[in-house]
């Protein structure tokens, strides 16, 4: 076969998930030439498959021969971005979206260089030129979110959420990125109803069941801190790498926060009247999972 013929074969391999043999047909091609489009394929074959340091090897051959290959850069600044290099992934998008300015999807991911390097106005900037070219693209609505909530601008993080909800109303990391920011803002109960709701779409998201937790113990709801306990522990026992150090599994035996709650559940319950003078209203508090503990309260001022 010509390098074309085996061009398109490697291209029918890899599309069917016959990817050793795609592999095999690119490297018989790059032992005769080195088409920028076979090492720019090969590298994202690799890159599927964690070998990212080959994957950039290829990448950097192409560029070299073709320093505007706009499929090149693009891949190489994501895979760089994998590599923990946001600086360098951002040099890469920085010239893409100079190539082509009309691609939202490199304004997106720039924005994520940019926040990497903790940049976040620049990246905010590059998230709403994401969203402004294509205005239901969910990433970058959700990206902008973060990127305003990263900037403690908390009102209009929650209304950016809210965009992006109203785009895609099921979707699991922007109820999780809305919740986040309703905590931050104090309301809780919206943020644990949110949470819950992210883990209905995606019961394996472990950073809203954590935050779910969280919410739960900061509304004092010990009934679903019981009932999220042994997903903790589930998940503590697995050894998942995104959550740790589950130190919620000892929150239930923390007097301090049982003193909180208690205190809590005194001032919502407890009916406002005139106290009589030196009066101290004394509350006993006691949840399924932790032992009575008795508080007392100063009166309220």
């Amino acid at each position: 076969m010509d390098i074309n013929q085996l061009y398109n074969a490697a291209l029918a391999a890899q599309k069917s998930g016959q990817e050793a043999e795609a592999e095999r047909l690119y490297r018989q091609i790059l032992e005769q030439a080195s088409p920028p489009e076979v090492l720019v394929n090969l590298g994202n074959l690799l890159a599927r498959q964690t070998r990212r340091e080959e994957a950039l090897a290829l990448y950097d051959r192409a560029l070299a021969a073709r320093p505007d290959f706009l499929e090149g850069l693009f891949n190489r600044a994501g895979l760089l971005l994998e590599l923990k290099r946001p600086e360098d992934a951002l040099e890469n998008y920085d010239r893409v979206v100079a190539l082509r300015p009309e691609l939202f999807v490199a304004w997106n991911n720039r924005g994520s260089a940019l926040s990497a390097l903790q940049r976040y106005e620049e990246a905010l900037a590059s998230f709403e030129r994401a969203a402004a070219l294509n205005p239901s693209h969910i990433n970058a609505l959700i990206n902008r979110a973060i990127a305003l909530w990263d900037l403690r601008r908390l009102q209009q993080a929650r209304a950016a959420a809210d965009q992006a909800l109203n785009v895609q109303p099921a979707h699991a990391e922007a109820l999780y990125t809305r919740a986040n920011i309703l905590r931050d803002l104090g309301r809780m109960a919206e943020a644990l109803a949110d949470y819950e709701q992210a883990l209905a779409i995606q019961p394996a998201h472990l950073h809203a069941l954590n935050g779910a937790a969280q919410a739960a113990l900061a509304l004092c709801d010990w009934a679903k801190v019981e009932a999220l306990t042994p997903r903790l522990k589930q998940n503590a026992a697995a050894g998942p790498a995104l959550i740790q150090p589950y130190v919620l599994l000892g929150y239930d035996d923390d007097p301090l926060l049982q003193r909180r709650c208690a205190e809590n559940y005194v001032r919502r319950t407890v009916t406002p009247r005139p106290w009589p003078a030196g009066a101290i209203p004394t509350a006993v508090f006691a949840s399924p999972i932790s032992r009575p503990i008795s508080i007392s309260i100063p009166p309220p001022s």
